[in-house]
């Protein structure tokens, strides 16, 4: 293979990596700060606390507060279509997210080891056959031997 198409793969992943992280980091700080309760939940709606609320996969809940001081996050029964009504009534914005397929950041992170170690495996099959088979030629001396007859006469 050529070096500057080795240089290019190198760049190629290396860009992968560092997106990868920054996915990482980004989701990292994310987080909602607030884990609450259910009964917390409801009672900060009943005491007209919580401004919006989002909704995915039917149980789990972020929000944010009136005030700002932080985000919620709390998970509501799957069987309780109570909870819409509820909300609408104090007047908090409703958000539902459905179950999404997952983007091709998550799956690129759930099977990066798996190409991390292939490519570990592959370079160290091709570090075994570079070089003329030297990882196994320790026993194969290239000495050669000279003796006193094969001097040059003047």
């Amino acid at each position: 293979m050529n070096s500057n198409i080795k240089t290019g793969i190198f760049w190629v992943i290396l860009a992968c990596v560092l997106v990868l992280l920054w996915q990482v980091v980004k989701a990292a700080k994310n987080r909602p700060d607030k884990a609450i309760t259910f009964t917390e939940f409801i009672s900060d709606i009943d005491n007209n606390k919580i401004k919006k609320v989002s909704i995915s996969n039917g149980i789990d809940v972020k929000g944010a507060y009136k005030d700002n001081s932080a985000d919620l996050h709390t998970t509501i029964p799957a069987n309780y279509p109570e909870i819409y009504k509820i909300l609408q009534e104090k007047g908090v914005e409703i958000d539902i997210k459905e179950a999404s397929s997952s983007g091709w950041v998550s799956v690129l992170i759930n099977a990066s080891p798996f190409i991390l170690l292939l490519a570990f495996w592959i370079f160290m099959m091709r570090q075994m056959q570079s070089g003329g088979n030297k990882a196994l030629s320790f026993g194969k001396s290239r000495a050669r031997l000279h003796s006193h007859s094969r001097r040059r006469s003047r």
